[in-house]
């Protein structure tokens, strides 16, 4: 599993180095490339938003799940311990 998080993050490394370089060695100008640079920022910053927000309801959802299953047994043996 790390082995493929590694991988992972070591093409968006490679990724986003690849475009920085790209756009500074394009033949836009300095004010072009700067409103794009903003542009993908931007882009990228509401993309992560979005993961941050998925991943949050998914661990809600995780942790309310857990809960539940505990409070489910805990309700369960205590039912058999008052039949004892």
């Amino acid at each position: 599993m790390s082995s493929n998080k590694d991988t992972f993050f070591t093409f968006l490394i490679g990724g986003l180095l690849g475009t920085i370089i790209g756009v500074l060695y394009s033949p836009k100008s300095g004010k072009e490339n700067r409103k794009n640079i903003k542009k993908l920022v931007a882009t990228f910053l509401g993309k992560t938003k979005n993961v941050e927000s998925a991943i949050k309801e998914q661990e809600s959802k995780i942790i309310h799940g857990n809960c539940q299953q505990s409070l489910d047994k805990n309700y369960d043996i205590n039912n058999e311990m008052n039949k004892v």
